[in-house]
């Protein structure tokens, strides 16, 4: 009787452990994610110290705002948000990149830095559409 009732509460901690797991990786995720966030800013207010006379640090200022309101928005799982506010900063670095004639001494440096941060949003609705499909799964 006993190895019966061991057989079968091993699959339920099985399951109860792996249908806890998704709850548990959608924080976890977030941080990171909120992470890459803060990442991206750095690489910004890094831009803005090493050209500090520039005219463009301004603008700069204003796309790393975005950037990290969207890890403010991560870290409390609004993750909608985030998203947008990652929108409204990638607009800002486009522009900075391709359409602002102060900045274009600092172009190379925000194109990289606009890389990253449409790699962090990728990430970040791979992550989404993990969330969503666990969610109707279970």
């Amino acid at each position: 009787m006993k190895a019966v009732i061991r057989v079968l509460a091993l699959p339920v901690v099985l399951i109860g452990s792996l249908l806890s797991v998704p709850a548990l990786a959608g924080n976890i995720d977030a941080d990171l994610f909120g992470g890459n966030c803060s990442g991206v800013a750095r690489e910004l207010h890094d831009l803005m110290r090493a050209n500090p006379e520039s005219l463009c640090v301004g603008d700069l200022d204003v796309a790393s705002a975005f950037i990290e309101s969207a890890d403010v928005n991560l870290r409390r799982d609004k993750i909608t948000e985030a998203l947008a506010s990652i929108d409204k900063g990638a607009y800002e670095l486009t522009d900075i990149s391709f359409n602002r004639t102060h900045c274009q001494s600092l172009a190379p440096g925000v194109k990289h830095v606009l890389a990253d941060l449409i790699r962090v949003r990728g990430e970040i609705e791979a992550f989404m559409r993990l969330r969503i499909k666990a969610q109707v799964t279970h």
